[in-house]
């Protein structure tokens, strides 16, 4: 059907073209693609390539949803050891200004300082270890550990409605 007159190269570069356009249809992509030699392919050719290529490009997907979620977890795990280094922080700037300034500083202010700082690294401690051991566990063992969590009241299933 006329395939064989274009290269492997051009037909490889075209699927990438099109996995990264966002996998359009051969109308939407044969707009923007770029010719062989001033050759383009007819659109049954390239719908012919575009079923091969939505079959090819499943582990593509499912790689790129991969990083995207590794990414989004190293970052939230990022996240929480900010906080908690600011929520550290806090409580000695809080408690370094206490100690300096004794008689010029509220009590309140003083305080609401300490209650922070405490409260945030409280609210952060331990979470970036546990999704960093959570991520070197494997599949069979994270369901282990919530079948044991489960089973020894740790955790509870909630009910929807509630």
């Amino acid at each position: 059907m006329g395939e064989e007159k274009y290269s492997d190269n051009y037909k490889t570069n075209l699927y990438y073209l099109w996995y990264n356009a966002g996998k359009p249809s051969a109308n939407t992509f044969l707009l923007s693609m770029p010719n062989d030699e001033g050759r383009y392919p007819a659109k049954a050719t390239l719908n012919i390539w575009i079923q091969q290529w939505k079959k090819d490009c499943l582990d593509m997907d499912e790689k790129a949803i991969q990083e995207i979620e590794d990414k989004v977890i190293a970052d939230k795990v990022e996240m929480f050891q900010r906080h908690s280094e600011v929520g550290r922080e806090m409580q000695t700037m809080a408690l370094d200004w206490l100690r300096l300034n004794k008689d010029k500083l509220t009590p309140g202010t003083a305080v609401r300082m300490l209650v922070d700082g405490v409260e945030i690294e409280q609210a952060t401690a331990g979470v970036s270890d546990a999704i960093k051991k959570m991520l070197q566990m494997s599949d069979e063992d994270l369901k282990d550990e919530i079948i044991e969590r489960l089973t020894t009241g740790q955790i509870e299933i909630l009910d929807a409605d509630n």
